[in-house]
């Protein structure tokens, strides 16, 4: 699962990947070191109603990693563990001098034993059940992404990239991206989250997604575009964000490779770099 996820999110930091393999990654993924520790997950902050969540503070703490991420450059943690009825990971969590920006009960929200350390450089720790599947793991990083991307630029990402799906909405729009419960032809909100198969047919520019919508082209399209798996549609997704040579520009800038954020957050707010260069 681990190699499998090392070669995933690298493939998938690919501009336009699916139709254009030598296009090059953005982000190339390693593992610098495994840990295997046979002892309980310790618990951390009981959540309402009545479930714990993984001490990732305690975690952290113990294989002090400040030290990976100031001294190594370490930018992300990966935990694999169980879960139960009681006993809950969180899917992301975040540490930067910004806050934690991340899918999870915020550690602005957490009793100051519950935060994770504060380093100099900022990392995300991501919390994976064993027992599961590959495309939950990067559930988890796609989650991770629109919380990023979001805050960078909540209009330009959820307004336009992606987009905000709400129970109850009707479909009578074209989409461009999704979002990660949503594929761009979803039709109702009831029966159509989590699914990635669906055949029917609507209107998207994703794959040529610009600011200005005038350079961009819809197609009317299906699963079939992703393959028709989740996984599939979690590498579409994200090969369609602006990665390294994307080529747009917008109102006489150039557009930045959003995956620099992904990869050093703190530096990427420190100097007020957003979607575009100055």
């Amino acid at each position: 699962m681990i190699d499998e996820g090392v070669a995933f999110v690298s493939d998938a930091t690919r501009y336009h990947g699916y139709k254009d393999p030598s296009a090059p990654i953005s982000l190339q993924f390693s593992m610098y070191r495994k840990i295997e520790n046979m002892t309980p997950i310790p618990r951390g902050y009981v959540a309402p109603p009545s479930y714990t969540i993984w001490d990732l503070a305690a975690i952290m703490r113990t294989i002090n990693v400040c030290n990976y991420v100031d001294a190594i450059g370490i930018k992300e943690i990966w935990i694999y563990g169980y879960e139960s009825a009681s006993l809950h990971p969180s899917e992301s969590k975040m540490s930067s001098r910004y806050g934690d920006i991340s899918n999870s009960i915020h550690d602005e929200a957490l009793p100051e034993e519950y935060r994770l350390p504060r380093c100099t450089n900022s990392y995300v720790v991501y919390s994976f059940n064993y027992g599961r599947d590959l495309q939950t793991n990067i559930h988890n990083r796609m989650h991770q992404i629109e919380n990023v991307m979001g805050y960078l630029d909540r209009n330009m990402f959820w307004n336009d990239f992606g987009e905000v799906v709400e129970h109850g909405f009707e479909h009578n729009y074209p989409s461009s991206c999704g979002v990660t419960h949503f594929t761009p032809n979803w039709s109702n909100t009831y029966n159509d989250q989590y699914v990635y198969n669906r055949e029917n047919y609507r209107p998207s520019n994703c794959e040529t997604w610009d600011p200005d919508d005038s350079k961009t082209t819809y197609i009317s399209l299906n699963c079939t575009r992703w393959g028709c798996t989740e996984l599939g549609f979690y590498k579409w997704f994200m090969q369609n964000m602006p990665g390294r040579d994307n080529g747009i520009t917008y109102n006489g800038k150039q557009m930045r490779n959003w995956w620099e954020a992904m990869y050093d957050f703190n530096a990427y707010v420190d100097e007020g770099r957003g979607f575009f260069y100055p």
